[in-house]
């Protein structure tokens, strides 16, 4: 292993083996990860003593395919959220009202809220959400927004 590795990285799906990575930098990439799925990672660095023990084991969850895929887009009947960009609240509107599940991600697909509704409008509060891109997913619908 050469000397200029300063982490190593395992990660894995739900219920699948660890993939082991070594990364000479302080960003890394995962590619190539089923979307729409719950991983698991975990890391360790390399210190003027050696190597450090396995950190705690973090989950974060893929955005779904479909809101990486400029070719799929929301038609204005199914719902629209307003303002966006958003500061405090956030008002998703649908065409009538039934029980729906809102899921919202950032933009490293992690989900950071989820809500349940069963009206045709609802707002949800994301003031304590940081600054950045984010995507408001509704069944297999997703649009994006900025706070």
């Amino acid at each position: 292993m050469p000397d200029d590795i300063k982490y190593k990285i395992k990660y894995k799906e739900a219920g699948g083996a660890w993939t082991e990575v070594f990364v000479n930098t302080n960003t890394f990439i995962l590619t190539g990860l089923t979307p729409n799925l719950s991983h698991k990672y975990k890391l360790k660095t390399k210190c003027s003593g050696g190597w450090t023990n396995w950190s705690a084991k973090y989950t974060f969850t893929t955005l779904p395919a479909f809101a990486n895929d400029p070719d799929l887009r929301i038609t204005p009947n199914d719902f629209s959220i307003f303002p966006n960009p958003v500061q405090d609240v956030l008002t998703v509107s649908f065409t009538d009202a039934k029980q729906r599940m809102i899921h919202i991600a950032d933009i490293n697909g992690k989900v950071v809220l989820e809500s349940f509704t069963i009206e045709q409008q609802t707002s949800i509060q994301v003031s304590t959400l940081a600054k950045g891109i984010y995507f408001l997913s509704v069944d297999d619908k997703v649009q994006k927004f900025i706070k």
